[in-house]
């Protein structure tokens, strides 16, 4: 998944020169920000369901998977 992101801002950097380097670099972060709150979405949905079923134990793997997707996104 990284790797297809900065593939994409190498894609914007070379159609439009005129924009400046920072602005990208915005753009870029707040595409992840959107990932991240889908993914979030998701997890939440996923631990109603686990709640509303009294057989099933709960399950943390949503968490997790939560804090993996947030710690991903590292600009250099």
């Amino acid at each position: 998944m990284k790797q297809k992101l900065t593939i994409s801002a190498l894609g914007t950097v070379r159609k439009n020169k005129r924009r400046s380097k920072h602005e990208l670099i915005r753009r870029d972060i707040s595409r992840k920000r959107s990932h991240i709150s889908i993914t979030s979405e998701r997890c939440n949905l996923r631990d109603q369901k686990a709640h509303q079923s009294s057989t099933k134990s709960y399950d943390s793997s949503g968490w997790l998977e939560l804090a993996y997707h947030v710690q991903m996104p590292t600009l250099t």
